[in-house]
């Protein structure tokens, strides 16, 4: 069994691999626009890549837009060292790439053929099988009040026993586990750390959470900034939940999704704000949208009108 544990900044940067190979696309471009000058290159360092082996058409996409080694080809390189560490580079990021997948005994190589005109680089991927889920654990690192309810499986978090495990779906599968746990009344829950163990030989993977729900609260007062002409006891009339019952996540969106629908607000942000008391309290952040002033006609006359403000 080999264990480690998947970096949030490699799940996330890999979870939405075409995404990140987008901004690297980008990256890649402003790079060349403030690189200077550049350096004077033989016409023998000039090269074609290519890459094959890649286990879907999406993930060949996504490998050639974070390739230095195919998006750099026209900027031909200094010397064959400046080549071959765009070449070492991509075979580090082809393989963080399809480990993000599954693909955790994936192997990937690089031919570079000096002799040609112009020099072939290719890239030959070996994806094997993906690693499937054999087990999925939340391990709390703090006791919860007795009678709420049973932690989640599997299921309950999106992950599937059997089917491959990828960065994306541990990820969203995390977002759900404190989503669940906002709704018993703790407003501040944490997975500071989360392990995946791998096992090479039977090709199959090991997802522990470790949860942090903090401390259990209630609803406390709700604190109202950025208004200027809408009266504060309107907001509070809008709120889903009564000072002192037990926080609940579900009903800050509520109350977030009725404000936005008012249309009277550009910016709605509610937030449990963290303190010591049992009580804790809602900042709500609002923005108000520009107001318009229209006349409304209540007669056919034109002397009987009224000025409405909008």
């Amino acid at each position: 069994m080999e264990a480690f544990t998947i970096s949030r900044q490699v799940l996330r940067a890999s979870s939405a691999v075409v995404q990140v190979g987008v901004v690297a696309f980008f990256l890649c471009q402003t790079a060349r626009v403030f690189a200077g000058a550049p350096v004077e290159a033989e016409p023998s360092l000039a090269y074609e890549a290519s890459i094959t082996g890649a286990p879907s058409e999406d993930l060949l996409d996504t490998l050639k837009l974070l390739s230095d080694t195919v998006s750099l080809r026209k900027q031909i390189p200094a010397s064959h060292v400046h080549l071959r560490r765009r070449i070492a580079r991509d075979i580090e990021a082809f393989t963080s790439v399809l480990h993000s997948e599954g693909y955790y005994g994936a192997e990937v190589r690089a031919e570079l053929d000096e002799d040609a005109r112009p020099m072939r680089v290719r890239f030959l991927i070996d994806a094997h099988e993906p690693y499937l889920i054999s087990s999925v654990v939340v391990e709390p690192l703090e006791a919860l009040e007795p009678g709420l309810p049973e932690l989640p499986g599997a299921m309950a978090l999106g992950l599937r026993i059997g089917k491959p495990l990828r960065a994306r779906a541990v990820l969203e599968a995390e977002a759900r586990l404190l989503d669940m746990v906002r709704e018993w009344g703790y407003p501040f829950p944490a997975v500071p750390d989360r392990d995946v163990i791998v096992d090479h030989a039977t090709q199959r993977a090991e997802v522990t959470f470790y949860l942090e729900p903090g401390p259990r609260r209630r609803f406390g007062p709700a604190q109202v900034s950025g208004l200027t002409d809408i009266d504060e006891s309107f907001v509070h009339a809008m709120l889903e939940w009564t000072e002192g019952e037990w926080f609940t996540g579900s009903l800050l969106r509520e109350t977030q999704q009725k404000l936005h629908r008012t249309r009277l607000f550009s910016v709605v942000r509610l937030q449990a704000v963290e303190d010591e008391s049992e009580f804790v309290p809602i900042a709500i952040e609002l923005v108000e949208r520009q107001h318009r002033t229209c006349l409304l006609y209540t007669s056919p006359s034109p002397r009987d009108r009224t000025r409405s403000r909008m």
